[in-house]
């Protein structure tokens, strides 16, 4: 989520030629020419050799452009169109040029192809007047035509600028409009992720009936590994069985591949975050965000299972040799197992959900703030 609480603001320059025309309005240099096979960074910050160094690409030059508004860079992508749909993600915004004539097939195709981007950037249009002469009778034609394109791209939600030499900040001041339209969208899609986690409790507790079937981690063999087999206890190590339990059973719950453990719920949280492209938007990877979420569920548990000091009683293993001492010791412990997986049940049912939806949350919380 880093890109949006950078210092400057990114925004792409594609289209066909007319682009170096607008470059050069911005930087004053009619006469410049322009690496066409490299990305051009316009900007009217001084930029540091190490910024400058540190750049991801080694084929990109930084140019001074009087021009630019404060705490924007303006990246003219190189003339290969293969590497627009590649980086247009990165960037905050995308203005698109075109010259007469205007509404032209390779404009309608990167178009598509923008729309088409789960992780575009907000766009406009650029429409650059003909720099041809035009005789008197001609004078209408090509007005007509421009605001006919216009038309047509504003019919389509995208915004039109027809930028003129020294009047260029307005196509700069497009912005704001597209991002509040983008805003209302990302809203929409926020809020199908928001009824996404309402729902989650109940598809929890769904969750729960697979959980109590016999190899479910609340069912028998479950709760035989963690506390009745000798060889899974003993391998923890423990000072003392309940947190010997503790051990094996954070080992079952999020065993990757296994089945009706809590990797089923952690697999539902990932579904919830893929319901919309927004988590992805947003530079959020649901998997790792997931593995965080089992993360703190470990913690949880650890918290919700502390050893009570009623059985916080020190155990020798050297003096539990086999699978006979170790019944002759549960025998002895009387109703510690059952208190035991009583308290596990109740976190499995109850706690889960609650830290879920709890993670959840936070990520609508950002979502939100972010959107904003």
């Amino acid at each position: 989520m880093d890109r949006f609480f950078s210092l400057h603001t990114t925004w792409a320059l594609i289209g066909d030629t007319s682009r170096y025309r607008f470059a050069a309005w911005l930087t004053g240099d009619a006469h410049a020419q322009w690496a066409r096979e490299k990305r051009i960074w316009l900007t009217r910050e001084s930029v540091s050799v190490e910024e400058s160094d540190s750049v991801p690409h080694t084929d990109e030059i930084y140019v001074y452009s009087p021009h630019m508004p404060p705490g924007i860079r303006l990246c003219i992508l190189p003339d290969h169109a293969a590497a627009w749909g590649d980086h247009l993600k990165g960037f905050h915004f995308c203005l698109l040029c075109e010259g007469f004539p205007w509404k032209n097939d390779a404009t309608v195709q990167i178009l598509s192809g923008w729309e088409l981007h789960q992780l575009r950037p907000p766009l406009a249009v650029l429409l650059m007047e003909a720099q041809h002469r035009v005789g008197a009778a001609d004078l209408d034609r090509p007005a007509e035509v421009l605001r006919e394109a216009r038309r047509s791209y504003e019919a389509r939600g995208i915004p039109v600028c027809v930028p003129q030499e020294g009047y260029v900040l307005g196509a700069f001041s497009l912005r704001e409009s597209v991002i509040e339209r983008w805003r209302a969208e990302l809203r929409a899609k926020l809020q199908v992720l928001q009824f996404e986690i309402e729902d989650f409790p109940m598809e929890y507790q769904e969750l729960l009936g697979q959980y109590e079937e016999s190899k479910g981690c609340l069912g028998m063999a479950a709760r035989d590994a963690v506390i009745y087999s000798y060889d899974t206890v003993w391998r923890s190590h423990e000072r003392c069985l309940w947190a010997a339990w503790n051990h094996t059973a954070i080992m079952q719950l999020f065993a990757p591949g296994q089945r009706l453990n809590l990797r089923e719920a952690l697999r539902q949280c990932e579904n919830v975050l893929g319901a919309t492209q927004l988590p992805q938007w947003a530079g959020l990877d649901a998997a790792a965000t997931c593995e965080q979420f089992a993360a703190q569920l470990k913690k949880e548990f650890r918290e919700y299972m502390h050893v009570p000091i009623i059985y916080d009683v020190p155990i020798s293993w050297n003096e539990i040799p086999h699978k006979n001492a170790y019944k002759k010791l549960l025998d002895q412990r009387g109703e510690e197992p059952l208190v035991y997986w009583k308290r596990y049940e109740a976190f499995v049912r109850e706690r889960v959900p609650d830290v879920l939806c709890e993670q959840l949350g936070r990520i609508v919380y950002a979502l939100e703030r972010m959107i904003a």
